[in-house]
């Protein structure tokens, strides 16, 4: 990934000549001589492919989604997609020439990702494109569907996450593949109850307020698999978990995929990155290869003994790409191997690794074949900074089967630039006990104690990697702790809401000290807890775990009332009672999204006696469809009852999507408020207008979550991040 910020803009000035190149609202040229001189003498591709090549690049990049969830859910969504808008968005003419409509990729498995390639006029003014559009704005903030660049999603899909899988993300944010690899990890989620996977996935970044916004991307999954962690990959300290062979020791946590998508100069993404023709930099890549080579080394490091790893940049660069797998399989000491994927992901164009290239060395675009030849240049010379041996191609390259890394490139399937190299590590294999000549059994390697064996004495290797990792920003992270199943707050609660003694209380957790009430409660799986029970977690800088399940809601009297929460319904619905459900019909749900707190009155027979014949306040409320429905699979909410009234648990993004996706039209009291600001303006101030933006890509899944970070500074905790946006998105009435 680039570094920074992706899909931002900056100003900057343009030069002579821009007028007929593309360009930013502020005239950044879309042109960059040296880039082309550089990559033209890298031979990236055939001399006659460059016009295509830089056609494509000059481009703006088409959107693309996916959608996400449980598999039976994603693939009703993905009907109603085309059933719903595939028609009326086939054969449109605009200003005299067709609009294709979305298009589902081939390469991706089940159809879930679509590509949509048009301009910004076009949503505007094309009815038909502007309602698609709004459904998938509304189904985005509800995490139904994920904007995400495609070539991004190739590296967890070369993974095989399976839900038994211990997975790092060493650089998560924004979060987009983090959320591919949380579903893979819940793969056999039926479509309204969640199981509770015994994987795990530690989604890590190196920046303090990008981490808080990967909290929000991966929380539309609601995960207790899911850790988010602080800390600079490349010194990712040791994860120590209870050793399975010992009932006191403890033992390193070793993972079985690991997924290392590293900052990079990000020249792969020029379509969207417009002012990157501004700052390319020829000798950028050199010091990124540095950073790039110690988090795979790392990575390599924490994966288990025949686990897989996926190396992945946006950049186009081999000593970005090639250069650093070379260096990092020649430094593993043959226990690393790249990984033919070819038979992987048909449909996909791909072109094969190189094993040979150039190195430039300074500014002016100066390059050796050779690191001899490099060092023989500034022999008289002190350069204010080196480049290292490991940028060039190594006498052994041809050898280590660099062909069988991916290279995607813009003019083959209409996407963005992208490498990925999958690896793999040997399995172990247990060789018989050597004998030195004095008779005493050799010493095991200090990697062997590492890999899943119990602490006993430490050598010197192991002790070296337990540091604190280095990022910035101050740790204020409120504190974690399991809630003792004899905690008489939590113990009214689980009673108040009536859940099944099968309900894991002893995974259920609070951030707050110990002697607090207890506000919010989340669920961890085993593996979580385990380790919140054996690291320090200001050590490891744990953002933030779980899901949160239930809420403290109070009711103005001395009983303190539990909720369930909209997140974390599909985790606690396989323990709620039956009679604690209640059935509800199609004109029920359309009563309750089109009012806060409708009336007893306002609902239908039977579900209002129902209601009415009950005492408690927190409910779920489950609709089952009929064969005239269009949605297949029942929808099952949280509902809070009043005395003569009651509401559901949704916020208004997720009322809205709903909505759209239930009966065409959102009903809601947001949706009728903007239909009438609508109708009270023109057309060109129609809602429209004010999202198109956020169909431009990837980049775009960060403003809203990071306007809370920014807001409340890059030393708030996640709860009061939490906090804040819950208030903004807060039910009304």
């Amino acid at each position: 990934m680039p570094r920074g910020r992706r899909g931002k803009t900056h100003k900057g000035t343009g030069g002579d000549g821009t007028s007929k190149k593309r360009t930013d609202k502020w005239g950044t040229p879309s042109e960059n001589p040296k880039f082309r001189a550089y990559y033209e003498k890298q031979k990236i591709m055939k001399p006659e492919e460059w016009e295509a090549f830089m056609a494509s690049m000059l481009s703006p990049l088409p959107t693309s989604f996916r959608v996400t969830g449980s598999r039976a859910t994603a693939q009703e969504l993905n009907e109603y997609i085309k059933m719903h808008h595939l028609p009326s968005l086939t054969g449109i003419s605009f200003e005299g020439q067709t609009v294709d409509p979305p298009k589902q990729i081939s390469w991706y498995p089940q159809g879930l990702v679509w590509q949509l390639n048009l301009a910004k006029r076009v949503l505007r003014k094309s009815e038909e494109f502007r309602r698609f559009q709004l459904f998938l704005v509304y189904e985005t903030d509800a995490g139904n569907i994920s904007r995400q660049e495609l070539v991004s999603m190739i590296p967890p899909l070369l993974l095989d996450v399976q839900p038994h899988h211990y997975v790092m993300d060493m650089c998560a944010a924004p979060g987009s593949k983090s959320a591919q690899l949380i579903e893979a990890l819940h793969a056999a989620d039926a479509s309204s109850a969640s199981s509770i996977p015994s994987g795990l996935l530690i989604a890590n970044d190196a920046d303090y307020k990008r981490t808080h916004m990967l909290v929000h991307q991966a929380g539309r999954l609601a995960s207790p698999a899911l850790m988010v962690t602080n800390l600079d990959a490349s010194g990712f300290p040791n994860i120590k978990i209870p050793s399975e062979s010992s009932s006191s020791g403890l033992t390193t946590l070793k993972f079985d995929r690991i997924l290392a998508d590293v900052p990079c100069s990000g020249d792969g993404t020029l379509r969207k990155n417009i002012n990157i023709w501004r700052d390319w930099s020829i000798t950028a890549p050199n010091g990124m290869h540095t950073l790039q080579l110690r988090i795979l080394l790392r990575g390599m490091k924490m994966l288990k003994a025949g686990g897989l790893l996926v190396y992945s940049t946006c950049s186009l660069n081999p000593v970005e790409n090639e250069a650093v797998i070379a260096a990092a399989i020649n430094q593993s000491s043959g226990e690393f191997s790249i990984v033919d994927v070819s038979d992987k992901l048909p449909g996909l164009i791909r072109r094969p690794g190189m094993d040979a290239w150039t190195v430039a060395v300074d500014k002016d675009g100066t390059t050796k074949d050779t690191f001899a030849e490099y060092e023989e240049s500034i022999a008289d010379k002190d350069p204010p900074k080196r480049v290292v041996a490991t940028c060039w191609p190594p006498e052994n390259a041809k050898s280590l089967h660099l062909d069988r890394c991916i290279r995607i490139l813009p003019q083959d399937q209409d996407t963005g630039a992208f490498f990925v190299a999958l690896l793999q590590k040997a399995p172990r294999q247990e060789p018989a006990p050597s004998v030195p000549q004095d008779g005493a059994p050799q010493k095991r390697k200090a990697d062997d104690e590492l890999d899943g064996q119990p602490e006993q004495k430490r050598t010197k290797a192991e002790v070296e990697e337990d540091f604190e990792g280095t990022t910035g920003g101050t740790y204020s992270e409120q504190p974690f702790h399991y809630i003792s199943e004899d905690n008489e707050q939590i113990k009214e609660g689980l009673e108040y809401l009536n859940l099944r003694p099968t309900f894991p209380s002893h995974l259920l957790f609070a951030r707050s000290s110990k002697g607090d009430s207890i506000r919010s409660v989340y669920l961890t799986n085993e593996i979580i807890k385990s380790i919140l029970q054996s690291n320090d977690t200001s050590r490891i800088r744990l953002i933030n775990c779980g899901t949160k399940v239930i809420a403290e809601h109070s009711t103005g009297g001395t009983a303190r009332a539990f909720r369930f929460l909209h997140d974390g319904v599909s985790l606690v619905l396989p323990h709620v009672k039956p009679e604690e459900i209640l059935d509800a019909s199609v004109p029920d749900l359309k009563a309750l999204i089109a009012g806060y707190n409708p009336t007893f009155e306002e609902l239908h027979e039977p579900f209002r006696s129902a209601l009415q014949s009950k005492t408690g306040t927190s409910y779920l409320v489950r609709v089952t469809p009929s064969e005239a429905d269009d949605f297949k699979q029942p929808i099952v909410l949280p509902l809070w009852r009043a005395a003569a009234s009651s509401g559901l648990l949704l916020d208004k993004k997720a009322r809205s999507a709903l909505s759209l996706r239930i009966f065409g039209e959102d009903v809601s009291p947001a949706g009728q408020e903007q239909s009438q600001k609508s109708r009270d303006k023109a057309a060109a101030a129609t809602p429209a207008e004010v999202v198109a933006d956020g169909l431009d890509g990837e980049g775009d899944e960060e403003g809203e979550a990071m306007a809370v970070v920014d807001e409340l500074g890059a030393d708030a905790g996640i709860e009061e991040v939490q906090e804040v946006a819950e208030q903004q998105e807060a039910i009304e009435g």
